[in-house]
């Protein structure tokens, strides 16, 4: 069998350039080959044809765009703290100017703008100037065989998981987790007809989930060892071309579905990793069309177990120890809406259930777990608000 091994080059375009100060900038082309997931350090020649010393002091990039990965600027990497870079008339230095992380997604091409800063002259110990002794213009292009000019997938090529398990994740990649034991990453499948992305599947250390039409909220247990996420069925194309709208879902557990439930929300593990809990949601018609219900019904479920149904449930968490599952529910709800503020959902009564029992005592843990996600105490009224 063969092995198809993919790889992205970064082209980093720049001409010899000679400034006023009579520093000349050359970076040699095969400093920029980049292997996709890889971080590399491109240097730089720098040669002062000039009849005064020049001191380096540091340097400044800015990407145009943004669209090709994470770029920084680094002409001291080499540089000791006590001691500054100098270059003598006729003389040359050869470092570090750029560090380029490329991205996995985005358009291909990326116009960079490069300062270098330092003093023509010799600048006193442990005095910094930043003055600007040269502009670099420097044009990148991301080479990658799955990506159109654009930033489009290439039809056709297969729908795998094969990222370099030492960086899996770009910078700006939500839908990514990426530990010392776990590299979890979304890939999706392009649709050149429709010109969107009409499937995708999860990867966790470079082995392939089940393909769904969407995959979102993942999450890890704390000791790496499990991984949960929502996925999408019957979905609904929204506004953007490049998302999906409305979806019935399920969740899955290491690759074990759940279709127990056509919605869902706030998966969390146990801080023993022992154990999932999420809110389930069912439409009125599901549960008790005999009850009165006018948005359909939430229930608290923790691994196979099913808790009670509730109008609304919130604020779902695990005690320290997981010894405990408590949230806040509400029954006997109504939405309003004023003014032009969104709508909420208000409930005359307000209960605290933990281990699926009401109770008026509300421990410390859970106050505290609250405090933490929303920076401020929230009272048990404050149920259900959008």
């Amino acid at each position: 069998m063969k092995t198809l091994v993919y790889s992205i080059v970064l082209v980093l375009t720049l001409s010899s350039l000679t400034h006023a100060t009579g520093l000349e900038a050359t970076i040699d082309p095969s400093e920029t080959n980049i292997p996709v997931g890889h971080s590399k350090a491109v240097r730089v020649k720098l040669h002062n044809s000039g009849t005064s010393v020049v001191t380096l002091t540091g340097c400044s990039c800015n990407t145009r765009d943004s669209h090709s990965g994470v770029i920084d600027c680094d002409i001291l990497m080499e540089k000791n703290l006590d001691k500054d870079i100098q270059i003598g008339p006729g003389q040359d230095w050869t470092g570090t100017m750029l560090n380029v992380h490329p991205s996995y997604f985005g358009k291909m091409n990326e116009d960079v703008d490069c300062q270098i800063m330092g003093e023509s002259g010799p600048v006193s110990q442990g005095t910094y100037q930043y003055n600007i002794l040269a502009q670099i213009p420097v044009h990148l292009t991301v080479i990658d065989p799955r990506r159109n000019m654009d930033g489009t997938p290439v039809a056709g090529l297969p729908f795998v998981c094969d990222r370099e398990a030492d960086r899996g994740c770009d910078p700006e990649e939500t839908s990514c987790i990426s530990k010392p034991e776990s590299h979890i990453y979304i890939v999706s499948h392009w649709d050149p007809t429709l010109r969107a992305y009409d499937a995708a599947r999860i990867c966790v250390n470079n082995q392939p989930g089940k393909i769904y039409k969407q995959i979102f909220d993942i999450q890890v247990s704390s000791d790496s060892k499990h991984v949960a996420y929502k996925a999408g069925l019957e979905c609904q194309k929204g506004e953007d071309v490049n998302e999906w709208g409305s979806c019935k879902d399920l969740v899955v557990r290491d690759a074990a579905e759940d279709r127990r439930f056509n919605s869902s929300s706030d998966l969390i593990f146990s801080p023993d990793s022992q154990r999932l809990a999420y809110i389930g949601h069912k439409a009125c018609n599901e549960v008790a069309p005999t009850d009165a219900c006018s948005e359909g019904f939430d229930f608290a479920v923790q691994d196979e177990r099913i808790g009670p149904k509730y109008e609304v449930i919130q604020h779902l968490y695990f005690s320290p120890d997981s010894k405990h599952l408590a949230y806040q529910a509400g029954m006997n709800c109504i939405r309003r809406r004023t003014g032009n503020v969104s709508s909420k959902l208000y409930c005359e009564q307000s209960l605290f259930i933990m281990d699926e029992q009401i109770t008026a005592s509300v421990p410390a843990w859970y106050d505290l777990q609250k405090k933490n996600a929303f920076g401020s105490k929230y009272g048990l009224k404050d149920v259900a608000d959008e």
